[in-house]
């Protein structure tokens, strides 16, 4: 894995897909947190969380005091996320907002319900070939799968969602990539923006004919 940033306060991974940040896992590897702690011998902190499958930046603090600064901005909503998803679909360029409430079922999945949790994400198609779109997605709020179910809301799954769409090819992971993060660095105060590369196979698998580069 990547290190994207990294001080005495803060480190930033570009998360490779089939891990889990925090907590067991069901196929017995070790959640990503775990792994830090263990093979690189540093004390850490999930800041927040990523599916499974999903890619990205991703933000550990290095101790308690920045742990508390950045969960403060996590939960004031003063962190700005941009995600990259390749859907199946023509995602319409007016579909730019979407809002629902996401509640969570008996079987532990996720659904855009009349109850539940409000959740507000923005997106901006950025190209559209071959009944597929790259879209740019900006959440407002934090839910779980919340990406993910705002694509499904338009009929558009994410491209290899198991879950939530009905994948015909399981080769590679989702193609879901969280591609930015900004945030105020919790010790010297300063903007802190952070970028992750695509994993390699999106170039030739999920954005193969795609009409712009990245």
């Amino acid at each position: 894995m990547d290190i994207l940033f990294e001080d005495s306060d803060v480190l930033v991974l570009n998360k490779p897909a089939g891990f889990i940040v925090e907590g067991p896992s069901k196929n017995g590897r070790l959640s990503l947190t775990d792994h830090i702690r263990k093979e690189l011998g540093l004390p850490v902190y999930a800041c927040h969380r990523l599916d499974r499958d999903t890619t990205g930046v991703l933000v550990f603090a290095r101790n308690k005091n920045a742990l508390s600064s950045i969960n403060h901005q996590f939960a004031s909503r003063r962190v700005k996320k941009t995600y990259l998803a390749r859907v199946e679909g023509d995602w319409n360029p007016t579909w730019n907002r979407v809002e629902t409430c996401i509640s969570k079922k008996d079987d532990g999945s996720m659904v855009n319900s009349v109850n539940g949790k409000e959740a507000v994400t923005t997106f901006r198609r950025l190209a559209n070939w071959d009944h597929k779109s790259l879209i740019e997605a900006l959440p407002k709020t934090g839910r779980t799968h919340q990406i993910r179910l705002h694509a499904l809301y338009h009929s558009c799954p994410i491209s290899g969602d198991s879950r939530y769409g009905n994948p015909s090819d399981k080769s590679h992971p989702m193609a879901l990539h969280a591609r930015k993060l900004q945030l105020i660095h919790p010790e010297g105060k300063q903007p802190l923006e952070v970028i992750a590369p695509l994993p390699a196979y999106w170039a030739n698998y999920w954005l193969k004919n795609c009409p712009i580069e990245l």
